[in-house]
């Protein structure tokens, strides 16, 4: 007889499996033969088994330093070190398509690129050429054009800071501050252009123009864009902007005279604009206004007059105001929340009862609320909250003394961040929001730390730096996806029953972007009964894929 086997295959994604069709069929024959098929599902794209891949820019031990990843039209810019120093890089995921898209400041001298920002489709951020100081840069992907915008002509630095681009504002613009040698630290904004880009109005408009308004701390409510600055007939207040000079304004003296109320942590919540500010009755409080000098007022009064409630952590969660704080009480810095009334505005949860929980990396995903803290017990750890006290819990006690987790980050649902483990060190983790579904993703330098940090989710990718150890340094790192399974050789092999296939069965993995996905468990599983293919004595056997992306098997043919 002659046996025509079709061996299963399948993909074994965390714990989860897709099965291949698989069939088998007898055949008559003068010897006994058996003849091996493999058969695969088509092609899947369900994200089951996540892994990382390193884009390596600079090869061996040196470390090419990737941070401020910024996304525009599908493709992620960044700053990275080789040898011509820190300069603009771009990926779109493949090692192909991941290198340097100038040398702004020729030579082994270092451009700086920062505060790198997508405005309608073209990069715009911080550089300096060696020779015109730090100034404002346009680049558009679409013609491959760089240029620079030179607001401060000469040798002498503009210094673009604190760049806010506001999408409803003037069909998008960005609002920065600059020094343009007349005006000093001033507004203005860019729509992308050289010639777009232009002075918003000298608010600090002192003895021939010399005053700075230092402008910060920007948010965008309804096409108005917040801000604070400075004058010295009112300190740091509150002022807005429709982009033109003529509505640009103060909207109120929070603290009258000279005196500088501070706003600070400005965040729009469904219209309404939050931030904190100092008054001389009630010190440091929260605030919120509509716009308008008579609609700016106070919200919440702690406990003391102290300047030292440390608010922060401002954060819109499904339309309620949560921010960290200490209201003088004895709470200490505890997480609060607010639905702009004085009486809705409450303690959520004292976590940490003898002492202060800290609350920090405050992270919306799907309206539940994820930050870290300490309670006193666990260390800081990542907690969860819905809002209510009981509702405020630890997800997880990653690391029995404290995971210091850190780089929260929501991608499609899922929260990544790096986190200590005793066995893993400083490792990439993703959380579901439960303790079982709170994983190390990759122990990617096996034993010590990776230390990834900059996560940055673009387009359901993760990119972060991190490093495999002193032979790679810290590099360019992204999730990989599970998404291909293909047989790559080895299939239609006939041999005589009771002997292994001459060649090996081999099956290549490849991610999201078509590239080779290593570390990835395939698992290859036979009929357990009747004609049938074994592996060694077992019916089924898990091969984890190489560097290449390959899983490789020898089966021996089975009555």
């Amino acid at each position: 007889m002659k046996y025509l086997i079709r061996s299963w295959v399948r993909r074994c994604f965390m714990g989860r499996s897709l099965w291949s069709a698989g069939r088998r069929s007898l055949q008559s024959a003068g010897e006994r033969r058996a003849l091996l098929q493999l058969e695969t599902l088509e092609d899947r794209t369900t994200p089951s088994f996540v892994g990382v891949k390193m884009l390596e820019l600079v090869p061996g031990p040196s470390s090419s330093f990737p941070k401020d990843f910024t996304e525009v039209n599908g493709i992620v810019y960044f700053s990275a070190l080789d040898d011509t120093g820190f300069e603009l890089w771009r990926t779109d995921g493949t090692t192909a398509g991941t290198y340097r898209v100038a040398d702004i400041n020729p030579g082994p001298g270092s451009s700086y690129p920062r505060e790198l920002t997508n405005v309608n489709g073209k990069l715009v951020f911080r550089a300096t050429d060696g020779d015109n100081g730090y100034e404002l840069w346009i680049y558009d992907p679409a013609s491959n054009n760089l240029q620079m915008v030179d607001i401060r002509s000469g040798p002498e630095s503009s210094y673009p800071a604190h760049l806010f681009f506001a999408s409803d504002t003037a069909n998008g613009t960005l609002f920065f501050s600059a020094h343009d040698g007349t005006h000093e630290e001033e507004l203005w904004k860019s729509d992308g252009t050289v010639a777009g880009t232009v002075l918003v109005k000298d608010i600090n408009d002192g003895f021939l123009g010399s005053g700075s308004s230092s402008p910060q701390w920007f948010a965008d409510v309804n096409g108005i864009v917040y801000f604070r600055a400075f004058r010295p007939a009112s300190g740091h207040e509150l002022w807005r902007t429709d982009g033109t000079e003529g509505g640009t304004w103060m909207v109120s003296d929070i603290r009258p005279g000279g005196g500088s109320s501070f706003p600070e942590f400005l965040t729009n919540v469904n219209g309404t604009l939050f931030f904190s500010a100092t008054h001389d009755d009630y010190g440091r409080s929260l605030w919120k206004s509509d716009g308008t000098a008579e609609g700016t007022v106070l919200v919440w009064d702690p406990a003391t007059t102290s300047e030292n409630v440390h608010f922060g952590n401002f954060i819109n969660v499904g339309g309620t105001l949560f921010f960290t704080a200490d209201d003088g009480s004895g709470n200490n810095v505890e997480l609060w929340k607010s639905d702009s009334t004085t009486e809705g505005t409450v303690l959520v949860r004292d976590i940490n009862p003898s002492g202060q929980s800290l609350p920090r990396y405050l992270t919306n995903i799907n309206g539940t609320l994820y930050f870290v803290a300490n309670d006193g017990t666990h260390g800081d750890e990542l907690w969860k909250s819905n809002g209510t006290e009981e509702g405020t819990v630890l997800v997880a006690d990653i690391n029995p003394a404290s995971a210091d987790v850190r780089y929260l980050t929501n991608v499609n649902g899922m929260l990544f961040f790096s986190a200590i483990h005793p066995t893993y060190g400083r490792e990439l983790w993703m959380s579901d929001g439960t303790a079982v579904g709170t994983v190390v993703v990759a122990d990617i330098n096996s034993g010590a730390n990776s230390d990834p940090r900059y996560l940055a989710n673009v387009n359901g990718t993760l990119f972060f730096r991190a490093s495999r150890g002193s032979s790679d340094g810290h590099e360019l790192f992204r999730t990989a996806i599970a998404t291909t399974l293909t047989i790559t050789s080895g299939n239609n092999q006939s041999t005589t029953v009771g002997t292994a296939f001459s060649s090996p069965l081999v099956v290549r993995v490849l991610d999201q972007f078509g590239e080779p996905m290593e570390g990835v468990p395939v698992a290859f599983t036979a009929p357990s009964s009747g004609a049938s293919a074994v592996f060694g004595s077992s019916h089924t056997i898990t091969v984890t894929t190489d560097a290449n992306g390959l899983a490789q098997v020898t089966p021996v043919a089975n009555t």
